[in-house]
């Protein structure tokens, strides 16, 4: 089973932020995991378990995250989701007016009221995600906890990627 590097990124790109904006402003107390010790520890591991381990790291992040945030829908959620038509899982992880957004989409798509095309959905989303991306920089510009954690959540989507090039050769 093999993942596309851009589904790894679904989370991040799904809210609306890039995490490469704030490695450079990273704390003393919260330097990335030095690059060889991380290449090491990871190189003998399948990448099924790389996965799971970039999963957990998605989620002790968010979890710190939703731990900081005062804002209810800016609350981060990671789950396993089926994409339609396919049998393959993906991990997934959305703020909740992102979710409600989608919501809201399929009930008017199912009702057949008010068809409703994906830009209605995005122009939704767009109208949060700055005040979203503002939010969460904030934050993680006044935690080095969640630098940290951004850190190695940054570090796991790169070990995957590279993994994901090796066997593709």
């Amino acid at each position: 089973m093999r993942l596309k590097t851009s589904s790894l990124l679904a989370a991040v790109v799904a809210l609306g932020f890039s995490t490469t904006a704030w490695a450079g402003e990273q704390t003393e107390e919260a330097k990335p995991y030095d690059e060889i010790e991380v290449t090491a520890r990871y190189s003998n591991m399948s990448l099924s378990k790389i996965r799971r381990e970039l999963n957990r790291s998605a989620e002790d992040f968010y979890d710190t995250f939703n731990d900081l945030n005062d804002i209810d829908d800016f609350h981060v959620r990671c789950k396993s989701e089926r994409p339609t038509g396919s049998r393959i899982r993906n991990h997934v992880c959305k703020a909740k007016f992102i979710a409600k957004a989608e919501s809201k989409h399929a009930e008017r798509n199912w009702d057949n009221r008010l068809a409703a095309s994906n830009k209605d959905v995005e122009t939704g989303i767009g109208e949060r995600t700055a005040e979203f991306e503002k939010h969460m920089s904030d934050l993680v510009a006044g935690s080095p906890e969640l630098q940290q954690k951004l850190a190695h959540y940054n570090t796991m989507i790169s070990i995957v990627a590279q993994r994901l090039d090796i066997e593709r050769k």
